[in-house]
């Protein structure tokens, strides 16, 4: 069981609440989080990763993960290192 976070979201586009949701996989996750989307948008998020954001329009695609503001960058190799690798 993975950990979910819903968020729900305002009239101004912030986050006003969540809910934490203790789910099997993403798309069931996907259908508990869109009981919540009654009162506005959810953005559904397992741990450090934007699943998507649930709205009029169901489950949108998560953005691409080179336009994620929200994804952290993979850190480069050091180009110093010419340690040989096994």
């Amino acid at each position: 069981m993975a950990q979910y976070r819903a968020f729900s979201l305002g009239e101004n586009g912030r986050y006003i609440r969540f809910v934490e949701l203790q789910c099997a996989d993403d798309a069931q996750a996907t259908k508990v989080a869109a009981l919540l989307e009654a009162a506005g948008p959810v953005d559904l998020w397992c741990g450090g990763r934007f699943v998507g954001r649930i709205g009029e329009k169901g489950l949108t695609e998560p953005w691409p993960k080179d336009d994620n503001p929200f994804q952290a960058e993979p850190a480069d190799p050091d180009p110093q290192d010419q340690r040989p690798r096994d």
